[in-house]
């Protein structure tokens, strides 16, 4: 079994480089690097969320995509494929500020891979502004260690995406918790929500999601512990969804499963850690299986937690919080 090892990036001249080795196999990694659902997920710097508008990796493709920083500062970035050898190599033009050409290699090393970066810059000089603004360096060590810790979860059951949040802990555990806060953020964009107590059902609540369309997604949460304000942990029921959403969800399971197929309950963990007066946000949803989480994941749900985890911090940080 391969054994995965820190990623250290280091500057010189007009490079930066940085190699792991990966304790997963190559068609895996390629995949995490290449697939617009699961990139977004690990892409970035600690506490970084990123939104992706396009993705076609092919050689004169270009990958559009919007980083989400910690204190909420937008990072519009543009990147346009120069080769695309699956799945040995990627090669790429980073087209906005700073720019920079980037080649990534996949070599299978026993059971894992071994994973090289290069960004090369026009000049030293340009190297070494793009290290000092934004700390370019650590942050490719951060998003390759990123990287390792997203696919040594992926083979499991569990969803996770984490966001650093610029509000207090106390702030943010009670805008996750009050029903009426909860409303005013939960969800992707453009969707607005009812929350109700549910009656004879202590810590349960009902969230009604609707679309920009109008279509309703209800869902029951039920509680299971509240630790304020550290951690929340409940029972997320799905199953009055619409039937035709649970049917897509099964048409993205590599299983079969039929048109009455019903999603069962999953379990969710929200985690709230203090970093030096802002929050780091942690959300687990785990699946009855990951063949379910992979088909959830097809469908969107990537995108809708970023979005949704963006809609918390803004409001969160807000005055209206």
């Amino acid at each position: 079994m391969a054994t995965t090892t820190i990623p250290t990036a280091i500057r010189k001249e007009r490079s930066i480089f940085a190699e792991s080795v990966i304790a997963a196999p190559r068609e895996l990694v390629w995949r995490a690097w290449t697939n617009p659902r699961r990139i977004a997920l690990w892409w970035g710097p600690d506490g970084f969320a990123n939104t992706i508008s396009k993705m076609d990796v092919e050689p004169g493709g270009a990958w559009d995509f919007v980083m989400h920083g910690p204190d909420g500062t937008d990072y519009l970035n543009k990147i346009v494929y120069v080769e695309v050898s699956k799945p040995r190599r990627i090669a790429y033009h980073h087209a906005s500020y700073p720019e920079f050409s980037a080649t990534v290699s996949f070599e299978q090393e026993g059971r894992g891979t071994r994973l090289a970066m290069r960004m090369v810059f026009e000049t030293a000089d340009q190297c070494a502004k793009a290290d000092e603004k934004f700390g370019a360096v650590e942050g490719l060590s951060q998003t390759l260690a990123r990287l390792e810790k997203h696919l040594a979860e992926a083979a499991g059951p569990d969803f996770v995406i984490a966001r650093l949040i610029d509000a207090s802990r106390e702030r943010v555990f009670k805008t996750w918790t009050d029903p009426r806060l909860l409303s005013r953020w939960w969800g992707p964009r453009g969707f607005t929500n009812s929350v109700k107590p549910e009656p004879k059902a202590g810590g349960a609540f009902r969230i009604v999601m609707r679309s920009p369309e109008g279509k309703e997604y209800p869902l029951k949460v039920s509680q299971k512990e509240v630790a304020p304000p550290e951690r929340i942990v409940w029972t997320v029921d799905l199953s009055e969804h619409p039937r035709e959403w649970h049917e897509a969800v099964a048409a993205h399971m590599r299983s079969g499963k039929g048109k009455e197929w019903r999603q069962k309950e999953c379990v969710q963990t929200a985690a709230f850690e203090e970093r030096d007066g802002r929050t780091l946000v942690t959300v687990r949803t785990r699946f009855e299986s990951s063949e379910l989480k992979d088909a959830m994941l097809e469908l969107g749900m990537s995108e809708g937690w970023t979005q949704s985890l963006q809609r918390l911090a803004e409001f969160a940080a807000s005055a209206g919080a």
